[in-house]
């Protein structure tokens, strides 16, 4: 892992325009997946007093959820958009923080959370290849751990893309085709991906849970499927997938 986070810590992070941005003004959560989530909050939290990280919480549409349901938490927003953060509709219990992921451990020096949230940000943490956006999901996953409490819980709402038996392909291809810089190629795949130019690093159900096993994190509770994409005809088979959809981890460091 130490070589993993020196080769970190040369990486420089792509972003995303702030128009770009824009198109992620929403909450991902379907109300299935917002109340299965906030009900596993409340079942291994009960009624204490806590203090949530929602990293890349961009328009606060989570963190108001989880404030209008838990009277007694409050909850820190990083990220990394001045249109997103704008967003925010104002609450006494809400701290808003415009900075990297990478950037928390300093920014919020010293700081520890109980929670830390990470909904649909590690797969933008794109990087100048594909190597070093991998060690950019291991950074940031890292840096998370760090930072939480003792018994803390790291909660991850990611994409999954399965290949034919469940390799990690379609990822890898969904990967190069978006970072392509090639005009005509941007303007084709933009009307798939919002993030055609810059990239997008999805990974397989297996690959997610192989780099929060090398973060040194483990599932404590089952795993939450829902809203399976439907992805059909050729573009299906030219990326080689078998299934995709959204998958919820709830994680806690190992501890030695």
């Amino acid at each position: 892992m130490r070589n993993i986070h020196e080769a970190a810590d040369r990486i420089e992070q792509k972003f995303l325009s702030e128009a770009q941005n824009a198109v992620f003004d929403t909450d991902y959560h379907t109300p299935k997946e917002l109340t299965t989530k906030l009900s596993l909050l409340r079942e291994h939290f009960g009624e204490k007093k806590i203090n949530i990280l929602d990293a890349g919480g961009g328009n606060g549409s989570f963190t108001d959820s989880v404030l209008e349901t838990f009277p007694r938490w409050s909850s820190t927003i990083i990220d990394i958009s001045d249109h997103l953060l704008s967003q925010n509709a104002p609450h006494p219990r809400k701290r808003l923080v415009k900075a990297s992921i990478f950037d928390a451990a300093t920014v919020l020096s010293g700081e520890k959370f109980d929670v830390v949230s990470i909904n649909w940000i590690l797969h933008h943490l794109v990087g100048k290849n594909y190597r070093d956006s991998i060690n950019n999901i291991s950074r940031a996953l890292s840096i998370c751990t760090s930072m939480l409490n003792k018994n803390g819980l790291i909660c991850i709402g990611e994409n999954r893309y399965q290949g034919i038996g469940d390799c990690n392909i379609p990822a890898w291809l969904i990967y190069r085709l978006t970072t392509l810089r090639n005009p005509l190629v941007v303007s084709l795949v933009r009307k798939h991906a919002n993030t055609a130019g810059v990239g997008v690093c999805f990974q397989s159900e297996q690959a997610w849970t192989n780099l929060f096993t090398q973060a040194g994190l483990k599932e404590i509770y089952p795993r939450f499927h829902n809203h399976p994409f439907e992805i059909r005809g050729l573009k299906k088979w030219a990326l080689l997938i078998k299934t995709a959809g959204k998958v919820h981890f709830y994680l806690t460091p190992v501890r030695s």
